[in-house]
């Protein structure tokens, strides 16, 4: 389980997780909360990104189901978002 609790530590925590699947010279685009995950963004093929949300899920403890596509093309900010209100979700009373 994640011991991340603030919009901060999700977006460097994420960031973490799309970096090590990026060459060195493309890793600054990760920190973009608008970037794409893939085509026209961080150019991520569909099993990368099933791979992303699987490694987002161990991390956060938390799913992050398919539905995160419905809104149009995957960002980094969706992540950061959807992890943070799970964890919000979570630590309310």
């Amino acid at each position: 389980m994640s011991h991340t609790t603030t919009a901060e530590q999700v977006h460097h925590a994420v960031t973490t997780i799309l970096t090590a699947r990026l060459p060195v010279a493309a890793r600054g685009l990760a920190e973009r909360l608008e970037q794409r995950l893939g085509a026209n963004g961080l150019g991520f093929d569909s099993v990368t990104i099933v791979e992303v949300l699987l490694e987002c899920e161990q991390h956060f403890d938390m799913p992050f189901p398919s539905s995160l596509f419905d809104a149009g093309p995957l960002t980094i900010g969706r992540l950061v978002e959807h992890a943070t209100a799970g964890i919000v979700a979570r630590t309310q009373p």
